[in-house]
């Protein structure tokens, strides 16, 4: 079976180097994403051979945000649940920035996503997702 995701790069923000990893595992991915804390760990990246891939952030209280680029568009993972208008902080490398609240999920719904990714290279589609070109 040809692999999808061909190297996943995980920040560190304690001092130490970015974690990379050609062609990871799914554990890999997974404790990576896991690890997510919002201070030292703030940020997953997967990429497929092409120009596709997929970043994960955040992971303080719990909140995660999750985007599929490719060259014709991007893709944010949504949550249906939460009020429009609301925006709360999170840790992009080392800044943190208000994000929509409908942009922030909960790591059960980051880790599906993130799965279908590893496996087929697209978004799952029993998730909602924001389409921007």
């Amino acid at each position: 079976m040809e692999r999808i995701v061909n190297e996943m790069v995980a920040d560190r923000l304690d001092g130490s180097r970015p974690l990379r990893l050609e062609h990871p595992g799914w554990n890999d991915v997974s404790a990576a994403i896991k690890a997510l804390d919002g201070f030292h760990r703030t940020e997953v990246c997967l990429m497929k051979k092409d120009v596709d891939g997929m970043t994960v952030w955040g992971g303080f209280e719990g909140r995660y945000m999750c985007e599929i680029i490719s060259e014709e568009r991007i893709e944010t993972l949504r949550n249906p649940k939460a009020l429009e208008e609301s925006e709360v902080p999170i840790m992009e490398g080392d800044d943190a920035d208000l994000f929509p609240a409908t942009w922030t999920v909960d790591l059960d719904t980051v880790l599906k996503a993130a799965q279908t990714f590893f496996e087929k290279g697209v978004s799952d589609e029993t998730l909602h997702w924001e389409v921007r070109r």
